[in-house]
């Protein structure tokens, strides 16, 4: 095969052919966001002459970078996508990947994002992209609102951005830009459920899939602003807060204002739970995002594209190892593994559930009377932050008519205990023997083969809104009255009303 050109609406680009496979990657399709950019709605790229080579990925957005994570150099200038095809003359159905990483740190570019495999296995074209993270991204800034090209929001806007140009160019990949679906993990899946709620639906993208994140991850403009005024007070470190503040301030300022604000408890979601540590998030009450994303897809005002939504059993598990092997003065107030008794533990949820704390862990502790404290709180947490939101997400959607298919991943890992945070991951991307995916799944023949089958049922999803694939039950559609669940494991298998005890603990938390 011979490197491929394809001409964009900006310019045209040449990627290169490995195994099969067409790669482009760093594709501008925004203007650089600095200076003043760095607060407005993406701008539109300057088109190019000349043959531009798509062979590097581009910069991640500006974060603060941990082992974990391994995104490469960082730059404002992060406004870019990749994409991967088969065969650029197809008209092939689409699938978006939108990184997560708590809206702070993640990027397109790390390897275990890779969808050279996917598109090959799944016979689809593979897009993944950058947006703005943090501060820079998340930030409701009241001393900018006066201004005219002021934006909220603006990592969800870069999202929309790069999905109006997968409208205007994926076609011209390989793509079919009337058969999109979007998918995402963590804040990825956050992500894809509150785009769920907004216009965007059955515009840019026909079907989404948000992987352990549900609708009940914003907060509303009073809440933003308790974090922009802890952030602005540390930027500006005794100097006026005016608007040049904010455009001139290095980057290095920025992340360190931002790393300081991890303190502030915001409430999110209907349930008013606080949140710590990830608090540049989505803010609703403005025209992107009129009302809480839960509650405009219970009033059935976003199209009601086709869904495909779960969790990990064990999504805490991954937190709670991390936060044992942290420093104690970056613990904050995590929860540490064999430093847990139930008062502790009651102490934590009390706060973190106000007024039914202890009735939650009296609750579970009626549930799993043998289980640790450790055991209780990892628990409690993936319900708390991720099952119950994706369940209560996934009952509204039903309820609207949308077509609805819910699974959970219960591979343990061998590493953290569980069925962790992100082990979904490899499996859909069928990297579970790079150094990512064995890390979380021990990699071998048994997870090749779990992992195939994820691809093929994530694949048929994006080809006619309904997953299945060979080795696996029927999986049928999920409603309020079955919940049915498909479980990922060893042996697949459907279950229905999983973990139903457990869900009606949280009936009084609403």
């Amino acid at each position: 095969m011979t490197d491929p050109t394809v001409e964009t609406t900006s310019g045209r680009v040449r990627g290169q052919t490995r195994h099969g496979v067409y790669s482009f990657k760093g594709i501008p399709f925004a203007a650089p966001p600095t200076g003043r950019r760095r607060w407005t709605a993406p701008q539109p790229v300057e088109p190019w002459s000349g043959t531009r080579d798509a062979l590097e990925f581009g910069p991640a957005a500006p974060q603060d970078t941990t082992p974990l994570m391994n995104v490469g150099p960082t730059d404002e200038d992060c406004l870019s996508l990749n994409v991967w095809t088969t065969d650029p003359s197809g008209r092939k159905p689409v699938m978006v990947w939108i990184h997560g990483g708590g809206f702070l740190i993640g990027a397109s570019r790390q390897r275990e994002y890779s969808g050279a495999r996917l598109a090959v296995n799944g016979d689809v074209v593979v897009v993944s992209i950058n947006y703005r993270l943090g501060a820079i991204g998340f930030a409701d800034l009241p001393w900018l609102r006066d201004r005219d090209d002021y934006a909220a929001n603006r990592g969800l806007l870069d999202q929309l951005f790069a999905l109006e140009w997968v409208q205007e160019n994926i076609e011209r990949f390989g793509g079919d830009p009337q058969n999109v679906t979007i998918f995402g993990e963590s804040a990825g899946g956050m992500s894809v459920a509150t785009l769920l709620a907004t216009d965007a639906a059955g515009r840019l993208f026909h079907a989404a899939i948000p992987q352990s994140g549900a609708t009940f991850h914003t907060i509303r403009r009073d809440q933003a602003d308790l974090v922009a005024a802890r952030f602005a007070d540390k930027l500006a470190n005794g100097a006026a807060i005016t608007p040049d503040l904010f455009d001139n301030a290095p980057v290095e300022q920025i992340l360190a204002a931002q790393r300081r604000c991890a303190t502030v408890a915001v409430s999110t979601g209907p349930w008013n739970l606080p949140m710590r540590g990830m608090n540049f998030l989505p803010v609703h009450g403005d025209d992107l995002l009129p009302d809480d994303p839960q509650r405009r897809i219970e009033a059935g005002a976003a199209a009601p594209v086709p869904l495909l939504t779960g969790t990990t059993r064990d999504e805490w598990a991954l937190f709670s190892v991390a936060a044992k092997m942290a420093p104690p003065e970056q613990r904050g107030t995590a929860m540490v593994p064999g430093l847990l008794d139930d008062a502790q533990l009651a102490d934590y949820f009390e706060a973190n559930v106000p007024g039914h704390g202890a009735a939650l862990l009296a609750g579970y502790r009626t549930l799993y009377p043998d289980a640790g404290a450790d055991e209780l709180g990892v628990m409690l947490e993936t319900d708390r932050l991720f099952f119950v939101p994706a369940t209560r997400m996934a009952t509204a959607c039903a309820s609207q008519g949308r077509d609805v298919q819910v699974y959970r991943f219960d591979w343990r890992s061998p590493i953290f205990g569980g069925a962790a945070h992100a082990i979904d991951v490899p499996f859909v991307f069928g990297g579970v023997d790079e150094p990512f995916g064995k890390m979380f799944t021990g990699g071998g023949t048994d997870a090749a083969a779990l992992s195939a089958i994820v691809q093929q049922a994530w694949t048929r999803f994006a080809y006619d809104s309904h997953a299945a694939a060979e080795g696996l039950p029927d999986w049928l559609a999920y409603d309020a009255a079955t919940r049915s669940t498909m479980i990922f494991d060893r042996e697949p298998r459907l279950e229905t009303q999983p973990w139903q005890e457990r869900l009606a603990l949280w009936e009084e938390v609403r």
